[in-house]
């Protein structure tokens, strides 16, 4: 299975220490006892927790005494079998919500009023659940900055999606999805977006507008261009779309990705890198090893290719060839420092999508 994000939180590591926080995870509760364990904790704790770990029981629904811990900010009940959530979690002020591997439908908040919850919720998961649209109470949610919707049955985008304008991370891998609406493109903080294994045939290219994104996965989908004025992204530090570009130069992609799309080649591919694709799917391709040339192409080679912004390249999700840049930006290859202060920018982002954390 494709790790489509993690759900860790820059802000939420001081909310889960042993002092701050409940945990009965991997405990084999279920409500009954949950309830029971609730009934029990002090008045002094009540007021002290901040996060609670539910995570991994055998939870169904989840007790109305949660409401009376009016300090939480982070709630865990994922890998459980909940079907709702209580109109009690409305009233704390939770920044991180995570709900993922449940089996929570549209119809998961009962009330259309969200209270205090739509003033404070920040980070929300609901991957792995079987949600068939994106539910009106989500777009509430407009202080969110990282959404997770990954592995459910999502058959669209709401036009309206842009109302969610501080997002950050934009998960819907491994859905239903035909199309993606032009709004997408007003979501301007947004630095991650996550489109691949869905069943897309093109893109809008109001994508270009999303000055910030540092990643952009696309593989898996019925993809055969990408509009031209995706080169306009400046910042990709990931790229994986495995599609030619409907015409023009590669702006940013240190190689694409052949990798279960309907395209029939990759573009591009690093100089000097023939070698470390011997073991790749794309090494069945005619690739023209031409040592003077900074960039392989197996139709025509893309002078003008700039991948200084590229950290790594992905080839069919079981091939990757770090700094690559390298190869082909002597700007990169010439400062050292300026290499270095690349990298940190953007760890923290690609731990956020790519990296499994278990340790909520």
């Amino acid at each position: 299975m494709e790790i489509y994000s993690s759900d860790n939180s820059d802000s939420d590591d001081h909310l889960t220490n042993s002092k701050n926080s409940l945990n009965f995870s991997f405990t084999s509760l279920d409500s009954d006892l949950l309830k029971e364990q609730l009934d029990l904790v002090s008045c002094n704790e009540v007021r002290e927790k901040t996060a609670m770990l539910l995570h991994y029981n055998n939870l169904t629904h989840i007790p109305e005494n949660l409401s009376k811990f009016m300090n939480l900010k982070k709630l865990d009940i994922s890998n459980n079998r909940i079907h709702q959530l209580p109109d009690a979690i409305t009233r704390l002020p939770l920044r991180t919500l995570i709900a993922k591997n449940n089996i929570l439908d549209e119809d998961f908040l009962s009330v259309k009023t969200l209270e205090v919850l739509t003033n404070t919720l920040e980070n929300l998961n609901l991957s792995g659940n079987n949600l068939s649209f994106i539910p009106e109470q989500i777009l509430q949610f407009t202080r969110l900055k990282y959404l997770y919707l990954g592995e459910n049955r999502l058959q669209e985008i709401p036009q309206n999606i842009n109302r969610l304008n501080r997002l950050e991370i934009l998960n819907v891998g491994g859905n239903q999805l035909t199309s993606v609406p032009s709004t997408v493109g007003q979501l301007g903080e947004l630095r991650a977006l996550i489109l691949s294994n869905n069943q897309l045939d093109s893109l809008p290219a109001s994508v270009a507008n999303l000055k910030r994104l540092t990643i952009l996965q696309l593989h898996k989908n019925k993809l055969r261009t990408l509009p031209t004025e995706i080169i306009a992204l400046k910042n990709l530090s990931e790229l994986k779309p495995a599609v030619p570009f409907d015409g023009g130069q590669l702006g940013e992609a240190c190689a694409l990705i052949l990798s279960n799309n309907s395209a029939g080649q990759p573009s591009g591919v690093c100089g000097q890198s023939i070698k470390r694709l011997s073991q790749s799917p794309v090494a069945q391709k005619k690739l023209l090893n031409v040592p003077d040339r900074k960039v392989i192409d197996s139709s025509k080679p893309l002078r003008e290719l700039m991948v200084e912004h590229v950290k790594f390249v992905d080839f069919c999700g079981k091939y990757r060839l770090p700094l690559m840049q390298y190869l082909c930006s002597s700007k990169c290859r010439d400062d050292p420092s300026r290499r270095k202060a690349h990298f940190q920018q953007n760890d923290d982002m690609l731990r956020k999508v790519l990296l499994s954390n278990f340790n909520n």
